[in-house]
């Protein structure tokens, strides 16, 4: 039995291609391959892999990465197919991806090379879209380059065009871009140190002393008038107006549209007062009143007769006219229109530091 084992270990059959019959030795090398099969068995179910009994894994599911424009890809389980540890799609499966996202084959292409690369290198998967590299490089305009051109040579974009030596329109995009950025420049009063100080002092003078340790409190002004002066044109170069559908044109004329009568209007107004009932007790409008004159008609003419009395504009507002309209206008109205239950109390009328208005201490 010896020489036969020996004669088919030379020649390197088995016992069912050798010469059929069965040695102790035979048995015994019989049960030693059992036992190496039953413990590569446990061996590979301790380290996770795939039993001899278990059935392969299903590849109809297979993640795959949703090509974007923008940004990086989304992981989303699809139905594309992949052979595991292969570089090569089922068949139709780049056909499907262009139907799903609505790309063309080249794109789907490109996309599925570029994968192929980052997984050769052992990359993770990244979809990133490079259309902003497209096109001419845009025109960088630094800041020094504007701020340092006088504000009297860029009122307009084809001067600061000029000036930045660009073309209106690259200007134009520019400021669509918002890297340049069109402002109207407003014109303040020129305020003194001395007129801030003296508005400072006046609004702190309002505040009523017993309220300046704790919570300082402004009076109530009820008894403060304000008044103000106000230009208005006896009419204007262009009006808009609303006409019904077939009705005509109104005709406007001048002896001069560089010349239209302007006349000056004072104003006066108070603090409103409100009952407890939420009425309006005295709306606070004390009047406007205009610096006009009744003058007769020196000769007579196609418009009027001689004598006949004609509302003129005062043309030089000055000290004189507003003293006459305090006292002939205004302090009269106040009389009339001031809520009587107040009973008698001391009115203040404030007016701005205009050259016309009178002082305080005008003896009229």
């Amino acid at each position: 039995m010896a020489s036969d084992q020996e004669d088919d270990d030379f020649l390197g059959f088995s016992d069912d291609e050798g010469d059929g019959i069965n040695s102790d030795s035979d048995s015994e090398e019989g049960d030693d391959a059992a036992d190496l099969v039953q413990a590569s068995q446990n061996t590979a179910a301790d380290f996770g892999d795939i039993g001899f009994n278990e059935d392969l894994p299903n590849n109809t599911e297979y993640v795959q990465q949703v090509p974007e424009v923008e940004g990086e890809g989304q992981q989303q389980t699809t139905n594309f197919q992949e052979i595991p540890d292969s570089e090569t799609l089922l068949y139709g499966a780049i056909r499907d991806a262009v139907i799903e996202y609505g790309y063309t084959r080249k794109t789907i292409g490109k996309i599925w090379d570029k994968e192929k690369k980052q997984k050769a290198a052992m990359n993770s998967y990244i979809v990133q879209s490079q259309y902003h590299r497209c096109g001419r490089k845009k025109v960088q305009v630094s800041y020094d380059s504007i701020a340092q051109i006088g504000m009297g040579d860029r009122t307009c974009i084809v001067d600061l065009a000029r000036m930045l030596n660009l073309g209106p329109t690259t200007v134009w995009r520019l400021i669509k871009r918002k890297i340049i950025k069109p402002h109207s420049s407003p014109l303040h009063p020129g305020i003194s140190e001395e007129c801030k100080m003296a508005k400072i002092r006046w609004a702190i003078r309002l505040i009523m002393d017993y309220t300046i340790p704790q919570e300082p409190t402004y009076y109530s002004m009820y008894d403060f008038i304000h008044i103000d002066e106000k230009w208005f044109y006896l009419t204007q170069k262009n009006q808009r107006v609303y006409l019904a559908n077939n009705e005509p044109y109104p005709h406007r004329s001048a002896s001069s549209r560089t010349k239209i009568p302007k006349f000056m209007f004072m104003a006066a107004v108070a603090r409103p007062r409100w009952g407890e009932n939420g009425e309006c007790e005295f709306d606070g409008k004390i009047g406007i009143f205009p610096f006009t004159n009744a003058i007769a008609a020196k000769r007579t003419s196609k418009n009027r007769l001689k004598g006949t009395i004609e509302t003129k504009p005062v043309k030089s507002v000055n000290q004189i006219e507003t003293r006459a309209m305090m006292i002939n206008k205004l302090l009269p109205a106040i009389k009339a229109k001031w809520p009587p239950h107040e009973g008698e109390k001391v009115i203040y009328i404030i007016q701005d530091n205009a050259k016309a208005h009178i002082l305080q201490n005008d003896p009229e």
